[in-house]
């Protein structure tokens, strides 16, 4: 009997410390989903004023920024990817 209320008390005081470690990794989860979403947005603002500076140019030779655009979207896209996970598709049965 008291080996069994010894047991329980174990048990019940493993589920707490189990579901206290859970609630962490979700929060620490949510913290650096927030901060690569902030970090996109920030890329897009520079895309845009790379891509604004570009059109703006005289002449081609002052047109460099559109390697830099180029490299400010690879490392958008990369970053999305973090966010969301890859993207995979499901194959379909085929039809008979």
């Amino acid at each position: 009997m008291n080996q069994e209320r010894i047991l329980k008390e174990i048990g019940l005081r493993n589920n707490r410390c189990f579901d206290q470690k859970v609630g962490k990794l979700h929060r620490r989860i949510d913290d650096r989903k927030l901060a690569l979403e902030q970090e996109t947005k920030d890329l897009d603002q520079q895309i845009r004023e790379t891509k604004r500076a570009s059109a703006a140019a005289p002449t081609l030779a002052d047109k460099p920024a559109h390697q830099r655009t180029k490299t400010l979207q690879a490392t958008r896209n990369q970053k999305r990817k973090h966010i969301f996970g890859p993207r995979t598709r499901q194959k379909r049965a085929p039809t008979v």
